[in-house]
């Protein structure tokens, strides 16, 4: 296994239990009147903070078919440029049961305990991104809920619900931890700051779906999700100083095999299929130049050196990039597949591979949905 699916796992497993630890209660000391009635007014305004921000972020969604739903999904981090990894699409990705989207899932995509799923999500990178902030509470009721297998899966989870179901998230999730028969003052304002970070942490994954695209081949059984980040600047040696700085992009292509041998949508065989290639255009915005349009046509070498063969269930995860000169473009194109045998091997370029002669009917390309490229110092 890659690295970039093995990199600070432990680490992070370790640091999300480390509630174990806590074998001996304390005396607990009681808020105040005065302390209480002040601490439930700053929990009450928070509360409307959340609900806003929520609102707003829906009110803002720039989806047609998706546009009353968000993807939640981990941060690109630059590290992982150039990294791939295989995962499993049922541990990795978690797709809201909701009838609106019938004309875009099939019934293996669909999953229950949104709210759940949303939680988890949101205890796990407030945790993530804040490494001396501890919360014990919300970590104590997600860890009685979720399977302890399955908490590694976090920091690779996307999570697609609704606006609906993250408004829901927000009133339960107030009201449980409200009827706690105790709480300490030091719990009330940690759980104050869990949503003060949580509220942060929304704007981010806004950003983040601001960013991202969703294509889905159902009768295929295939979805790819794609997301970029901007990591900064880059000096290109060759050109003249009012040239040589450009916009440095990365981004991350999701593809999953969601069939299953139960699923209407696919037929009654398991079909397994061979990522060959890709090819990609990518336009700068506002530019006059004729050259403003980057293609990249490589249809038989691969992704990132890798040509992925992805059996039902499976799904491969890659990040690569590229540079524009100006802070803000699209990215849209595709990547070039083969429909194979199960016993297929994944192989890497160089590899002698049997796909890239298959017969015409054998290939096809799935269609990558335009993503938007967007600099941290650029404009919308």
């Amino acid at each position: 296994m890659h690295r970039y699916g093995l990199r600070n796992r432990a680490k992070q497993v370790f640091a999300h239990v480390r509630y174990l630890s806590s074998f001996e209660s304390p005396k607990v000391s009681l808020p105040k009147k005065n302390d209480l009635d002040k601490l439930n007014q700053t929990t009450a305004k928070l509360y409307r903070i959340l609900l806003k921000s929520i609102r707003i972020s829906k009110n803002n969604s720039p989806y047609g078919q998706f546009q009353d739903h968000i993807l939640l999904q981990p941060p690109l981090n630059r590290r992982d440029y150039g990294s791939a990894q295989f995962l499993k699409s049922s541990e990795c990705t978690h797709w809201c049961d909701d009838e609106s989207l019938l004309p875009f899932q099939s019934d293996s995509m669909r999953q229950e305990d949104n709210r759940l799923e949303i939680l988890s999500f949101f205890n796990w990178w407030v945790q993530n991104n804040n490494e001396t902030f501890e919360n014990k509470i919300v970590d104590d009721f997600v860890m009685e809920e979720i399977n302890p297998e399955a908490i590694a899966n976090l920091l690779v989870k996307n999570v697609f619900v609704s606006y609906d179901d993250m408004r829901e998230t927000v009133r339960e999730g107030f009201r449980m931890f409200s009827k706690e028969s105790v709480l300490e003052k030091s719990d009330i304002l940690e759980l104050q700051r869990f949503a003060i970070e949580s509220s942060k942490l929304l704007q981010d994954q806004k950003e983040l779906w601001d960013r991202t695209s969703i294509s889905i081949d159902k009768e295929r059984g295939l979805r790819i999700i794609a997301t970029s980040s901007c990591i900064g600047m880059t000096a290109v040696r060759h050109l003249s100083s009012s040239q040589n700085v450009k916009n440095r992009f990365t981004y991350r292509i999701r593809i999953e095999n969601f069939n299953t041998n139960n699923d209407p949508f696919v037929g009654d065989d398991d079909q397994t299929f061979q990522v060959l290639g890709r090819s990609w255009k990518i336009l700068e915005d506002d530019s006059n130049e004729e050259d403003s349009e980057i293609t990249v046509n490589a249809p038989t070498t691969g992704v990132v050196g890798h040509l992925p063969v992805l059996r039902p269930g499976d799904c491969f995860e890659y990040m690569s990039g590229c540079d524009l000169k100006n802070p803000t473009g699209t990215m849209r194109g595709s990547l070039h597949m083969a429909l194979v045998d199960d016993d297929t091997k994944s192989a890497q370029v160089g590899d002698p591979v049997d796909a890239l002669h298959a017969p015409k009917e054998k290939l096809f390309e799935l269609p990558v949905q335009p993503f938007r490229l967007i600099s941290t110092t650029g404009s919308k």
